[in-house]
């Protein structure tokens, strides 16, 4: 029976199948998917071993259970939720076409996440570091505004500067022309 699961950070906490349950709802909710949370959860549960288990862990069974119920979108949307744990505070984008769009974290990493591809780097957790930090970034400066798309290009590669992955920079800065 599993009693703690072990954070990131290094830190644990009780074991709770209902935040698997839940998450799953919410996946399956924004990839428009039908299907059953609860015994998804529960087969997850039983792929899991020890008293402890580890969130890399957990993610790696929904992994499996959603790819054999062959629910690929959910899992896409499920992998990407540490993007919604908090709100983001930026009202809304200007596209280069002219018209408003909600800002969605969600395509801003997987056009940091194509960049890293093209420049021959798979990482998926330091792009997601790198997402975060771009959004923090674009939240400090342009906190509750409407933004344009260069503006978020602009931090971005900022952002991946800093970090020394030019060839980053220069994919992510020309990924919308590939």
């Amino acid at each position: 029976m599993i009693k703690r699961v072990v954070k990131r950070d290094g830190s644990t906490q009780k074991f709770q199948l209902k935040k698997i349950t839940h998450s799953l709802q919410r996946a399956m909710r924004r990839s428009k998917a039908k299907g059953d949370a609860e015994a998804i959860a529960k087969e997850v549960y039983s792929k899991l071993r020890g008293p402890r288990v580890s969130s890399e862990q957990i993610r790696n069974a929904v992994n499996v259970v959603l790819e054999k119920n062959k629910m690929k979108k959910v899992y896409d949307s499920y992998s990407l939720m540490w993007l919604y744990r908090q709100p983001v505070k930026i009202k809304s984008i200007i596209k280069r076409h002219g018209g408003h769009e909600k800002f969605n974290p969600e395509k801003l990493f997987k056009s940091i996440h194509k960049a890293m591809r093209a420049a021959r780097i798979h990482n998926d957790k330091l792009c997601q570091q790198i997402t975060t930090e771009s959004i923090k970034r674009i939240e400090k400066d342009y906190k509750n505004r409407t933004i344009d798309t260069n503006e978020i290009r602009e931090a971005v590669t900022y952002v991946l500067t800093k970090r020394r992955l030019n060839s980053v920079a220069r994919f992510y800065i020309l990924h919308r022309y590939l």
